[in-house]
């Protein structure tokens, strides 16, 4: 048995080394260089860069710098937090192959947690309320993944998770008409919808914060929702304008038509239907202040469910404090007020709708298309004047230092002239 198993070894060592024999003999393959004579068609590029689509405007850079030609000029929409004084713009602009949009923000406190993280990380969003709905996200370092065809770079101005040497953070991309889901084929849109977001963080590894629109504290509605065009921010302010978005950076909402901006016959006019059921509000640009004098004229035109229009101080959508005029049809019709019927808004301190009555007023000569109301702040004490006369005072001192001023509106279409 053993012999029998000897020879069968020596066998297959055998027919192996035969075999490789035989395979090593053979000639290796000649490498032939030749010419194949034919067409091999027209070559196509189908990118557009490495960081994804090219840009169609002549030299434009997409490098998060804005530097180009193509942001001077641009109308700019701004939003600002008080607690940490973090202000960021966005502006953009239309092509006949996409949509530009350019951010930036002075935050001094960037924190980059990890790729993805954008729960943590310090970032940039955009809800695009037009087409397919399309959202995009970006922090210090990369763009949220997305399917999206989109070509985006984010830059710091200093260092990320160093407090206080962040720099700010800036955003710039493009993304083609397709990719948004918007037809173009009849021509560019006049605007978009754009909710741009802020979301800072207050420390690393921490929740980031959003930093909403005035009155807005989720995704918004449609018609909160800024709107953006070829010249930028279409709602942009005229340098000159005493009413509008705060020059520090508190935005005003949807809403409102400036007349004559900067001159003595400026006016401001609210809408009943522009923000679908939400507050309007539109700050003096250069007042920032525990103590101020307010005061304006104010001519209601049509009012919705719910009506009112005022005056008011604010710190942020929870802190603020408006006097305005409860309208109906009980005490408005034909154009004029039968009665001034004076109530207090605010979300303080439960982060809903707080309604105060406060009093009531009769027109001394019957009714009135007009009324002139004024409001003195002093450190949060707040006192009412209807038509020269004191109405009625009462604290705020949650909403009342360094606070922003201006008018508020619901529901209503109101002229606002003559304000100081």
């Amino acid at each position: 048995m053993k012999k029998l198993l000897k020879i069968l070894l020596i066998t297959a060592v055998a027919l192996t080394l035969a075999l490789c024999v035989v395979a090593c003999s053979k000639e290796p393959t000649k490498e032939v260089i030749d010419v194949i004579d034919g067409d091999a068609g027209k070559f196509e590029e189908n990118i557009g860069t490495a960081y994804g689509a090219k840009p169609d405007l002549d030299n434009v850079v997409i490098d998060g710098i804005l530097d180009d030609d193509l942001w001077k000029g641009k109308k700019w929409y701004t939003q600002y937090e008080s607690t940490h004084k973090v202000k960021f713009q966005v502006t953009g602009t239309m092509s006949p192959k996409g949509m530009y949009v350019a951010a930036t923000c002075n935050d001094n406190f960037i924190y980059w947690n990890g790729y993805n993280y954008f729960f943590s990380n310090s970032n940039f969003s955009f809800n695009f309320y037009a087409g397919n709905y399309t959202y995009i996200a970006a922090d210090a370092n990369n763009t949220r993944v997305t399917h999206k065809y989109l070509n985006l770079r984010s830059r710091i101005g200093g260092k990320y998770n160093i407090p206080g040497e962040g720099g700010g953070l800036t955003v710039e991309f493009f993304i083609p008409w397709e990719e948004l889901g918007i037809d173009v084929s009849n021509g560019l849109p006049e605007s978009v919808k754009i909710l741009p977001l802020y979301n800072f963080a207050s420390n690393p590894d921490t929740e980031t914060e959003p930093l909403y629109p005035t009155f807005v504290k989720t995704t918004g509605d449609s018609g909160q929702v800024p709107k953006f065009g070829a010249n930028g921010y279409l709602d942009g302010d005229e340098d000159e304008a005493i009413v509008g978005s705060h020059k520090g950076g508190k935005g005003r909402t949807n809403g409102w038509t400036i007349t004559d901006p900067g001159t003595e016959n400026e006016t401001a006019t609210s809408s009943a239907t522009a923000t679908a059921n939400f507050a309007q509000a539109a700050f003096f640009r250069n007042l920032t202040s525990s103590t101020f004098r307010i005061s304006a004229k104010i001519k209601v035109k049509d009012i919705g469910k719910d009506a009112r229009v005022g005056l008011m101080i604010y710190k942020d959508d929870i802190n603020y404090r408006a006097v305005a005029l409860s309208i109906s049809a009980s005490n408005f019709a034909g154009g004029k007020m039968s009665k001034y019927v004076l109530k207090g808004y605010t979300n303080y301190p439960h982060r809903i709708t707080e309604v105060t009555d406060l009093v009531e007023v009769q027109p001394t000569n019957g009714p009135t298309d007009e009324i002139e109301l004024s409001l003195y702040n002093k450190s949060g004490n707040l006192y009412y004047i209807v038509n020269g006369k004191y109405a009625y005072s009462e604290d705020a001192s949650y909403a009342g230092l360094n606070a922003f001023a201006g008018f508020y509106a619901f529901n209503t279409t109101a002229q606002f002239s003559d304000y100081t």
